[in-house]
């Protein structure tokens, strides 16, 4: 058969959280914080290729007011577009090569407060980052759970404009670089796990080694549980990790609990 649908599913959440403090600490205080993720994954069988598509946009504000705030502001917390398309080709061994394309960027202006100044660090394309990898692949699955793992040798790409935090190099400091490339390691872990009728799991796992310092990777650990209360209505539990050194020399958290609408077409 040249075109066969295998698997087609998309997630929606929407998302609310209130808080108001009055006290010696924080003062006066009230916060409003609102997400959107929608995020699609399609499995497609062509010409023999198992190739999987796997989009994410995500965008989010936290409203803020208070007697220590300057002034009434909206930040936004969520903020990214991923897209990705894998190749693979089923071979018959026990790891199967792939191919595969991603890109990442923000939905909106990213913006860092400190001591109540505002600073934007980015916006729709500006930066963006493209990679290409090939490599091998193995999959594990059965009715409860599916795991993916691929490994390859992976090249990529930081295209910026105004904001170029991660693509200049600072032992050139008279000469702004707008791009920046990078030759690696790519590893990739994939998860997906149905505890029960109400809840799942989601895990992803990306991991880049450069080639001129392998002492230093690019990580991005992101984590969701899923836990429906009624049919449109349930809990959102998030914990993802993140270390870059083109932005932070530190790990980077985002934690949160979250409640609202959770659906899956």
């Amino acid at each position: 058969m040249i075109f066969y649908r295998l698997e087609c599913s998309s997630d929606l959440s929407i998302t609310l959280s209130q808080a108001y403090n009055n006290d010696y600490a924080s003062g006066e205080r009230s916060s409003l914080d609102m997400s959107v993720i929608y995020s699609l994954k399609e499995q497609i069988l062509l010409y023999g290729f198992d190739i999987n598509i796997n989009s994410k946009i995500s965008i989010g504000g936290r409203y803020e007011d208070g007697t220590k705030v300057m002034m009434s502001q909206i930040v936004p917390t969520d903020n990214e577009i991923f897209g990705e398309l894998v190749f693979k080709y089923p071979v018959g061994w026990l790891l199967d090569p792939y191919i595969s394309f991603n890109t990442r960027t923000q939905v909106t202006e990213s913006i860092n407060i400190f001591n109540n100044t505002k600073t934007v660090s980015g916006k729709m394309r500006d930066p963006i980052t493209t990679q290409e990898s090939f490599g091998f692949a193995y999959n594990l699955k059965d009715s409860t759970f599916k795991n993916d793992i691929r490994l390859g040798i992976s090249l990529m790409q930081i295209r910026a404009d105004r904001y170029t935090q991660m693509t200049d190099d600072p032992f050139t400091p008279y000469i702004r670089e707008k791009y920046k490339v990078k030759t690696g390691i790519d590893i990739n872990n994939t998860f997906n796990y149905k505890i029960d009728a109400a809840t799942s799991f989601s895990s992803r796992l990306a991991l880049f080694g450069d080639f001129e310092d392998l002492n230093i990777w690019l990580i991005r650990f992101e984590n969701d549980l899923n836990m429906k209360i009624w049919d449109f209505f349930g809990i959102l539990i998030r914990m993802n990790f993140l270390y870059d050194h083109n932005q932070l020399s530190k790990l980077q958290i985002q934690q949160s609990f979250r409640v609202g609408v959770l659906t899956r077409f």
